[in-house]
């Protein structure tokens, strides 16, 4: 039997490049049909997207592109490539009738998640359910439809923005 000699840090940050690796594939392809390219900025932002947890907005990609080394990074630059990379699948919106703007979410190999939304503060909660997969199952088996997505935003108010009386 042979040991492997990576360590567990080793493993992640490989899979970690694999996986900027077919990100930066699909987005190159996207930009190609377009007759754009992948220039160094494009490519600093979609590694910076990736790592982005939660639900952000454009404005919010500039300022970590920024604070990582892209002082050029721009609000119109970012705006050209949410598209693409919608497109690409590495984006999706999360939209929410309260907000104020577009919100975004990575989807580039990740599983769905699903958001509640404060009405009062505008807080974004991400979670994952596994019950909302099973309703997805029960809807193909019962509809013979294959959902290839789905979206659950609930909204209401937080702890801290809930009336006293409802607590």
């Amino acid at each position: 039997m042979q040991m492997c000699s990576s360590s567990g840090e080793d493993l992640l940050e490989r899979a970690s490049r694999n996986r900027l690796h077919r990100a930066l594939a699909t987005v190159e392809a996207k930009l190609e049909a377009r007759g754009l390219r992948l220039t160094e900025a494009r490519r600093h932002l979609v590694a910076m997207t990736l790592d982005v947890t939660g639900c952000f907005r454009a404005e919010d990609l500039v300022r970590v592109s920024q604070r990582a080394g892209q002082p050029r990074a721009s609000l119109s630059s970012v705006y050209r490539m949410i598209p693409v990379m919608l497109e690409a699948g590495l984006l999706r919106e999360a939209t929410f009738p309260t907000a104020r703007g577009r919100f975004l979410e990575v989807a580039f190999e990740r599983a769905a998640a699903d958001h509640l939304r404060c009405i009062g503060c505008h807080t974004v909660v991400e979670y994952r359910l596994p019950a909302l997969d099973g309703i997805r199952r029960a809807l193909n088996a019962e509809f013979g439809f294959e959902l290839t997505g789905r979206r659950f935003e609930g909204y209401g108010f937080c702890r801290e923005c809930r009336p006293k009386s409802q607590s």
